[in-house]
């Protein structure tokens, strides 16, 4: 079994699949930081045939932090996820 976020932010509703997960490979990967903290961020992709996802995280690492942020979903829906993402980093707020 497999917890899923499904929705749009900030109300996201987590659904139990039992999918099994599919292997994941990331492109793009680029390491720099943002207001001072070493960032890596990846666009993923799991190329099931029909069945294709994509999406996008980020990794984020401070002294007294490890957030790793992640959208993923259907292809066909890369540009919403794409805001999405962007969407969350943007709320992100340490304390």
């Amino acid at each position: 079994m497999h917890l899923t976020a499904v929705g749009a932010v900030p109300a996201l509703e987590w659904v139990k699949t039992t999918d099994a997960p599919r292997p994941l490979t990331s492109s793009d990967v680029r390491k720099h930081t943002v207001d001072g903290t070493p960032v890596l961020d990846a666009r993923l992709a799991s190329d099931t045939g029909s069945d294709s996802s994509v999406g996008f995280t980020r990794l984020i690492a401070d002294d007294d932090h490890f957030v790793q942020v992640v959208v993923l979903g259907p292809e066909a829906k890369e540009k919403a996820l794409k805001a999405m993402h962007e969407r969350l980093l943007d709320r992100l707020r340490f304390p």
